[in-house]
């Protein structure tokens, strides 16, 4: 994703990062009570690196994970103009 804006918000709980890019999706990371000293800039930058733990660390299975809708039966007939995407880590 090619961030377009960012913006840092204090909420009752600590700090909302936000980060939007150029097709319009976002990204939000809520830091803690404890990051409320940070700076703009700071804040950011501890955004992106939460982000980058939670891309480069895999995921366990637990209670509060969210189970994949199922497919329906005609799935594999799609057209033959569908592309597929291919993504890459946060810079």
């Amino acid at each position: 994703m090619k961030t377009v804006d960012q913006t840092v918000a204090a909420t009752l709980t600590g700090i909302a990062v936000n980060f939007v890019g150029e097709g319009g999706e976002s990204i939000s990371v809520h830091l803690n009570q404890t990051d409320r000293g940070l700076t703009d800039t700071q804040a950011i930058e501890k955004a992106k690196s939460v982000m980058m733990e939670v891309a480069t660390f895999p995921l366990e299975p637990n209670e509060n994970t969210i189970e994949a809708a199922p497919q329906s039966p005609d799935i594999g007939e799609q057209d033959e103009s569908a592309t597929s995407r291919s993504f890459s880590p946060i810079d």
